[in-house]
């Protein structure tokens, strides 16, 4: 915080300069940024909104443990077990699943269930246990034997045997209440409210001895504890955080609140589940730790509860499922997504117009209030706004005009304050700066409410080149500046020594600008874009453009199957130009000798999700990048060219993509896709995203009938007790010709997009 407070006063320095704002990349700055998570609460079908335990089976099945009794749910409905089916309890708190592929519910007051597919058994205190308020439990596949923690001890069950710890371990002096178990192979880690844990726990011998008796200091008074595939030993440490034990020495936080879950990720984060509640100084939420530092995520994922009760890895899927006391139930999927609000830029709105990457990597925003630069750390800065009104406002002293027809009232009162008001004028208007390039001076041309800019960031300086191009497209080709605004395209040979371009009546001035020909074509251009020293124009009235010098064709003429409404245009790396069309069209051609020839045509037909391509992106690695109405597609373009197969991966809600309205996206060198919708900046790492393999979910075979009958009524023996299925292989009569089969996809990503095919 000292590092921080000391940009500010570097801050308060700089004011009359073009870094205004600027903060250093940290876990407070991490914390504004969002993630994609899914939200399940009761109107979803949960039977409560305080989720005590999840678990997922072997057979890919999610089981929720709540204060309302026991759900399962296949990623697309949950199922409540009531209790005509066997479920009586309703505080289900731990769940485990042993060997056989049993499963067996812990509930806090009502004892022990197991489910074996087709009915439940329950175990009480009358049968063994130590109680029947159940806290966690283990199965230990090194003992072979299923672990319960209750209240007042741990009770072992292997078989139909049932055996419990001694009165004399757990007692009320000591706390008496088992909350956390961990398998480490040769004795089983206990923790519990008391101040003799951690224990160790053989259960073949029903013997319990602290771990405290080898001289090393462990927490007195633990809640939980996991073991990593690191060789990590996690304790939490009381109602502070969590000791984290290792062969490099014992690390502690006490920043965290009261640890009760803990789960690892595939790439070795721990993610920690932290509970806090009212009247208490500890800060609560989820916490990962990557061996590094730790990172509260709640904001993050979205979640306001206080109480955070569990959390669950989703290793098949790479999801992590996170259960609290209040809010339900969420989901996060490792989508590879990003998202960065108007908070994380410290603003309290950022409509984005547009996105735009200059030579050094950085990231420029236009949005309705600022212009902002982001550095390659995710540090930024804002565009100081006042060298443009000042530029603005000498242009119009020089031009001594009071005003013109339909001025808008930015301008005006841009044109008129008194210099005084200019801060306050800054503060509260938007500028709505749009589209911004890049020089080959590097200097930047920008365009705002005001007009057009450039700005001379080596200098410090800032000139103002006109009235037009606040919302219109425009590309420079060294002193030549190309203005397409809504109507006609206009060419200023010489911009940068005729900065203005207006005549005395505040229209294009004859003199300073040109245009391709007398019809001003082409005309409402959606998209200009430069390859080497030709500009290509999309254009939404009348298709396709390419201008060389003061040359000038219209593709539409000579092919008539070319979209007339046209949004957006790039080039793959080896030159070939793509274009996409307000019709669902992504057309890929090649110009040669004057002729351009439509080599691919891209549309639903082929795989492609939307009906209106709004911008394409290609980087350098084959693949095209084109956001839709309906999402993002990426489409394989190394395939298409040497298979002529179409490949393409979609994204959309079920992914946490939410681009569906952004405008404009660019690539940066680190292959990450940037993309501004509405007041949100998206970031795809493409890199790990096409390396991640598309995992589709576990088929289940629901249930299976011969001549309109089910199985189970024909087949008396040999079925499946989960399933009702047969086991194995099995002979049908030469009768019962006519088998159907009822199957289903456990998929918890994206359950929308299944499709099934039949062959």
């Amino acid at each position: 915080m000292d590092k921080l407070a000391s940009s500010f006063n570097v801050l308060r320095q700089l004011s009359g300069r073009w870094l205004l704002l600027f903060l250093c990349l940290n876990p407070l700055l991490l914390s504004a940024q969002n993630y994609p998570t899914r939200h399940f609460t009761m109107h979803e079908g949960l039977p409560s909104m305080a989720i005590r335990c999840i678990y997922k089976d072997t057979r890919g099945l999610l089981w929720i443990g709540t204060d309302a009794g026991l759900c399962t749910f296949d990623g697309k409905s949950f199922r409540i077990y009531k209790p005509a089916e066997g479920m009586t309890a309703n505080q289900v708190w731990a769940i485990a699943e042993d060997e056989e592929g049993n499963l067996w519910f812990g509930s806090y007051g009502d004892g022990l269930y197991k489910y074996d597919g087709l009915k439940f058994e329950r175990f009480t205190k009358k049968d063994g246990l130590v109680d029947d308020r159940i806290r966690v439990l283990l199965y230990s596949k090194n003992f072979h034997c299923l672990i319960a923690g209750c209240q007042g001890g741990v009770s072992t069950i292997k078989g139909n045997t049932i055996t419990s710890s001694t009165e004399d371990t757990f007692n009320k002096e000591n706390g008496s209440t088992v909350t956390g178990l961990a398998d480490a192979g040769k004795f089983i880690y206990v923790t519990s409210y008391g101040f003799i844990n951690p224990l160790r726990f053989y259960p073949d011998k029903n013997r319990i001895i602290s771990v405290n008796d080898n001289g090393k200091h462990y927490p007195n008074y633990s809640f939980s504890v996991y073991l990593s595939s690191k060789g990590d030993t996690v304790f939490s440490n009381m109602t502070k955080g969590v000791l984290i034990y290792n062969k490099n020495g014992m690390l502690q936080n006490d920043t965290l609140g009261q640890v009760f879950g803990i789960t690892e990720d595939k790439r070795g984060d721990l993610w920690l589940a932290a509970w806090s509640y009212q009247n208490m100084d500890f800060k609560g939420g989820i916490f990962r730790y990557d061996g590094k530092i730790f990172r509260n995520y709640k904001a993050s994922f979205g979640i306001t509860d206080r109480e955070i009760w569990t959390v669950f890895y989703d290793r098949e899927q790479d999801i992590l499922w996170i259960g609290t006391l209040n809010e339900g139930l969420f989901a996060v999927p490792f989508s590879f997504i990003t998202n960065f609000p108007a908070s994380y830029f410290n603003l309290e709105q950022q409509n984005i117009n547009n996105v735009f990457l200059d030579s050094k990597n950085r990231l420029w925003i236009s949005g309705n209030r600022e212009l902002v630069r982001m550095q390659t750390d995710g540090s930024f800065s804002f565009f100081n706004k006042r060298p443009m009104i000042t530029a603005y406002r000498k242009f119009w002293n020089d031009k001594r005009q009071i005003a013109f027809p339909h001025m808008a009232s930015t301008m005006l009162a841009a044109k008129n304050m008194d210099t005084d008001n200019i801060p306050d004028f800054v503060e509260r208007t938007d500028f709505n700066f749009n589209k911004i390039i890049e020089d080959t001076d590097h200097s930047k041309i920008y365009s705002s409410e005001l007009g057009l800019f450039r700005y001379d960031e080596k200098n410090n300086k800032t000139d103002y080149l006109g009235i037009d191009g606040a919302l219109g497209e425009f590309a420079s080709m060294g002193d030549t500046l190309i203005l397409s605004v809504w109507g006609a395209t206009a060419i200023n040979p010489n911009c940068k020594a005729n900065r203005y371009g207006l005549d005395n009546s505040v229209h294009l001035s004859p003199d300073l600008y040109s245009y391709f020909d007398e019809n001003k074509e082409p005309k409402n251009v959606s998209r200009l874009a430069k390859k080497g020293n030709q500009v290509w124009y999309a254009s939404w009235e009348n298709g396709l453009w390419m201008s060389k010098g003061l040359q000038l064709v219209n593709f539409n003429k000579t092919d008539s199957t070319i979209s007339n409404n046209l949004n957006d245009i790039c080039f793959d790396v080896h030159g070939r130009v793509i274009f996409g069309s307000n019709t669902g069209e992504i057309c890929i051609a090649t110009y040669s000798n004057q002729k351009l020839k439509i080599d691919y045509r891209i549309t639903s037909d082929r795989g492609l999700h939307g009906n209106s391509i709004i911008w394409l992106v290609a980087d350098q690695k084959g693949k095209l990048w084109a956001g839709t109405n309906l999402g993002l597609n990426c489409i394989d373009l190394d395939s298409l060219y040497q298979s002529n197969k179409y490949i393409i991966r979609f994204m959309d809600e079920e992914n946490g993509y939410i681009g569906q309205a952004s405008r404009r996206a660019v690539l940066d060198a680190e292959c990450n896709l940037w993309i501004g919708v509405d007041d949100q900046l998206i970031r795809l790492d493409t890199k790990k995203f096409l390396s991640s393999q598309v995992k589709s979910g576990k088929v289940v075979l629901k249930a299976m009938e011969i001549n309109h009958t089910s199985v189970d009524s024909i087949l008396k023996k040999g079925l499946d007790s989960w399933t009702s299925l047969p086991i194995g292989s099995f002979k049908l009569k030469h009768s019962e010709n006519n088998p159907v089969f009822y199957f289903d996809l456990l998929n918890y990503n994206d359950p929308g997009k299944d499709k099934f095919r039949y062959m």
